[in-house]
């Protein structure tokens, strides 16, 4: 369930799913029958994109966005990293905090 929802928050959001990384299910399928869920997504906008790696080339680090989820102690934990907003360049730095 908690997939499904980022998948529509994403899309609403005008970002579009570029990758899905079904780890837990992998490891599961090969040898471990009852090991969690590890997931992770990827989705860009290409707008955004376009804008950050005019700003910075080297921004491409950045991409694709990535959120991860798992399972720890019963609850399903959803993570992501946020782009530096304290870099050399301002212009970088307001496009990260926007």
């Amino acid at each position: 369930d908690v997939l499904a929802e980022l998948e529509i928050a994403i899309s609403e959001h005008n970002f579009r799913i570029t990758g899905h990384s079904r780890v837990g299910k992998v490891i599961r399928d090969r040898s471990t029958k009852d090991f969690p869920n590890y997931d992770t997504l990827q989705f860009c906008n290409l707008t955004h994109a376009k804008t950050l790696l005019l700003m910075s080339p080297h921004a491409v680090r950045h991409m694709p966005c990535n959120i991860v989820t798992y399972e720890y102690n019963g609850k399903t934990i959803v993570r992501t990293h946020l782009m530096p907003t304290d870099t050399n360049n301002s212009e970088l730095n307001a496009f990260a905090e926007k």
